[in-house]
């Protein structure tokens, strides 16, 4: 007889994982010590051996999603992938389990979610890690907020449909807290994310300096991520080298318009390994992320934990960056340019920066963090 308390994880843990939010959770469940809670999970095509232990168990799934890469955006082939994937993650959301932790909020699944709820009164924890909404939710948190402020887009009804279906709702910006009271009438509850120091680590002293300077960011080229205006600050600085290290539906047009505006100092080379994207953060002098709209910023904690300052945005209000300790937060473009300019032009105060940034990152490793976690979803589960 199974005396554990089942947690379905209705996400995917493969060793190869790729996105930000199933590579936090392998960093938790590896380093979670619970006894009585038992998690459930899935993977797609590897098992990841550093989650081969008792607390945890993965169902290989079916019907994995398609790929990006290798299948046409609108394929047939594709659509029937799609389509038997989402049926089996339906059919999974009904197994039998005492709670689900991190439920995912695509419409689908907030619909096997109703339907459980119907024969399984389980407690359901969906986490809400930036700000999303429609016009008018924004609009209503600018007047709070007193600037400007930007949402993923979700209509009232799909918000409503993700909030009702949720027993608790974490979340890891505290201004996202905010926002959900505010705005949606709605407690959560707000747990910081993990840095793995045995990737991201600082620079060695003695490490070379760069003949050119070198800005990098990292992260999805897409829209709110802003790699066009990243493109553009590369063009203030020709005597600068720019790297953006990640994929996405931007990528291929932002390499045009660069080619197009004659910006030869800025690189988009796609994906790598987090141990290759840690090395090239550690090797770079700045670290600066245009994005307007984020929840916690993993990739700039990513930075400054190996040493490098960081100038972001403010809209989001991300708790990472102490603004003239170990980064700059900018208001708007000419201010982060301003701030690029200075730090640029600052030998001894990006040494300096660089310094706290990764102090303050060594106070947030995930073997700090996990527990927080880990008594929190103890406290909820049982």
């Amino acid at each position: 007889m199974d005396d554990h308390i089942n947690i379905l994880y209705p996400r995917f843990l493969d060793i190869n994982a790729a996105k930000p939010q199933d590579i936090n959770a392998i960093e938790l469940f590896s380093r979670f010590k619970m006894k009585k809670i038992k998690f459930i999970g899935f993977y797609k095509y590897k098992y990841p051996e550093i989650l081969n232990f008792e607390g945890i168990s993965l169902d290989k799934i079916i019907f994995p999603p398609p790929s990006r890469k290798n299948d046409p955006p609108s394929g047939f082939q594709r659509k029937i992938s799609l389509f038997l994937h989402e049926i089996e993650m339906f059919m999974r959301y009904q197994k039998k389990a005492d709670g689900i932790f991190y439920a995912s909020g695509r419409p689908l699944h907030i619909k096997a979610l109703k339907i459980r709820k119907k024969w399984q009164r389980t407690p359901v924890i969906i986490t809400i890690e930036g700000l999303m909404g429609d016009k008018a939710s924004q609009h209503a948190f600018e007047e709070l907020k007193g600037h400007e402020v930007f949402m993923s887009p979700v209509t009232t009804s799909r918000m409503k449909g993700i909030l009702d279906t949720a027993d608790h709702i974490f979340t890891i910006n505290p201004m996202v807290k905010e926002y959900l009271k505010e705005i949606w009438r709605r407690d959560s509850i707000v747990l910081p994310l993990g840095i793995n120091e045995n990737v991201f680590y600082p620079k060695h002293k003695a490490q070379q300096v760069n003949d050119r300077l070198t800005v990098v960011s990292a992260g999805r080229v897409s829209r709110l991520k802003r790699p066009d205006f990243f493109v553009y600050i590369a063009s203030l600085f020709p005597d600068c080298d720019f790297f953006w290290y990640g994929d996405g539906p931007m990528r291929e047009q932002v390499q045009r318009l660069a080619a197009e505006k004659g910006v030869h100092n800025v690189f988009f080379p796609g994906s790598i390994p987090q141990t290759e994207l840690a090395e090239k953060m550690r090797q770079a002098d700045i670290f600066a992320f245009p994005s307007i709209s984020e929840g916690w910023g993993k990739v700039t904690q990513e930075a400054l934990a190996c040493g490098t300052p960081a100038i972001v945005f403010g809209y989001y209000h991300t708790p990472l960056i102490r603004h003239g300790y170990n980064g700059l937060v900018a208001w708007n473009d000419e201010e982060f340019i301003s701030h690029l300019h200075n730090l640029l032009h600052d030998d001894e105060r990006r040494a300096l920066m660089g310094s706290v940034a990764a102090d303050d990152a060594a106070e947030m490793s995930w073997d700090r963090v996990a527990p927080m976690w880990e008594e929190k979803l103890e406290s909820l589960f049982t």
